[in-house]
């Protein structure tokens, strides 16, 4: 976001701009990280990965790796963007025994554990954190177009109490969390998720699958990013200038 900061995204499949189009996923051309360098004129290290979860950042060491190669004369930010595999389930299990307990792919108490853990190696390193909360889902496509496709929806829908808004509720929990850690522990916040909800077109950002951004949604996404970081106070000792257009 200036060419005197360094900046590096861990994330998933929304910071990795995917589409899902054509049914199948791709890359979309214009996808976040792509339009903020533009805006900026910088380029942006891009270490998202499709199906990334919090808890396979810490197994792969990904932030260690990534210290160990900084220079810590620069500024550096590390903006994590990431949650919303960690609070997906495993629809097959949880179709085989619908009538179980079944946990997210990481708990909630283990992601709290494992944010808590990254950051404070970050920060320890003179690192700045910027943390993006969820983007919303649309539970209704998701199901109908993942779960059921993939899935026995009876079975599942048994799971979920024939309520199809706790998945929502689910991942709503956790951009609650990366909310409310991330204003009390030194982090900058990209609250990504109220510009999406205050719109009344959301459904028409989103793809058919109900989960991944489509190009609009992610003009809004770095809008929305644009608009955090002109109100932040740490990116004032910055020359937050646009390129021109």
């Amino acid at each position: 976001m200036a060419k005197n900061l360094k900046i590096t995204v861990f994330g998933d499949s929304i910071a990795k701009g995917i589409v899902f189009r054509d049914n199948r996923y791709q890359v979309a051309q214009d996808n976040v990280i792509a339009l903020l360098e533009r805006h900026y004129n910088v380029s942006i290290e891009n270490m998202a990965q499709f199906g990334q979860t919090l808890r396979r950042i810490n197994d792969r060491q990904l932030v260690q790796r990534y210290l160990r190669r900084i220079d810590e004369a620069e500024n550096n930010l590390a903006v994590f963007c990431i949650g919303g595999n960690d609070c997906s389930f495993d629809w097959n299990s949880v179709q085989h025994t619908p009538s179980e307990a079944h946990t997210s792919a990481t708990t909630p108490a283990e992601f709290f554990e494992l944010l808590k853990e990254n950051v404070s190696l970050l920060q320890s390193r003179g690192v700045h954190v910027m943390i993006l909360n969820l983007p919303p889902l649309d539970s209704e496509e998701y199901f109908r177009k993942y779960i059921a496709e993939k899935y026995d929806p009876e079975r599942v829908m048994s799971f979920l109490k024939e309520d199809i808004a706790n998945i929502y509720r689910h991942q709503e929990f956790f951009s609650l969390m990366l909310t409310k850690f991330a204003l009390t522990n030194g982090c900058s916040l990209a609250d990504i998720r109220s510009r999406f909800l205050w719109k009344n077109d959301m459904r028409e950002l989103l793809c058919e699958d109900g989960i991944h951004l489509n190009e609009r949604g992610q003009r809004v996404m770095a809008e929305a990013i644009v608009d955090e970081v002109s109100r932040d106070p740490y990116f004032a000792a910055f020359e937050l200038k646009a390129a021109s257009s």
